[in-house]
């Protein structure tokens, strides 16, 4: 079982540390580029998605805490958007801990999430999934999320 914790603001630094490199690498793995230019995107996007930290108003940032093991075992981040001026909750980011992955964790806080997000009188949570990882495909479509838009792009061998 787990329970969600706030974000503590002293944990904030660690996390976003780690949170901007996995995007980076996300982001490079299927924009491609040079490593400087993903994370300096990434780094951008959290700049602006999160300017007061985890303090930031419409941003809910949770420790994943493990009450069976006594240790915090992940994150996750949900905001408030408009988008097609339909109001929903976003989950900008999950993280479970390397040694804690495959033990249902992901699985409950989403679970969890969903009173969270019932609370604040919505009723659509909406997400984004990298194309090559299936592992979260799955559990995402698991756990009841549909797709909504898929991208797909085609790399051109060279014709020289």
């Amino acid at each position: 079982m787990i329970e969600l914790k706030p974000m503590l603001a002293q944990d904030f630094g660690d996390y976003l540390s780690r949170a901007v490199r996995n995007y980076a690498a996300d982001h490079l793995r299927t924009e491609g580029g040079t490593e400087g230019a993903a994370f300096e995107y990434a780094r951008d996007s959290f700049d602006t998605l999160l300017p007061d930290g985890e303090a930031t108003p419409g941003h809910y940032l949770y420790t994943v805490f493990s009450v069976e093991k006594g240790v915090n075992v992940g994150v996750i981040w949900v905001g408030v958007i408009t988008s097609k001026q339909v109001r929903r909750a976003h989950v900008f980011d999950i993280f479970i801990d390397e040694p804690y992955r495959r033990m249902g964790y992901a699985k409950q806080a989403f679970q969890a999430i969903e009173g969270c997000v019932r609370e604040l009188g919505l009723s659509e949570i909406s997400l984004h999934v990298f194309g090559y990882n299936d592992k979260a495909y799955a559990l995402y479509r698991q756990l009841g999320y549909r797709p909504t838009h898929i991208s797909m792009v085609k790399t051109l061998e060279s014709s020289e």
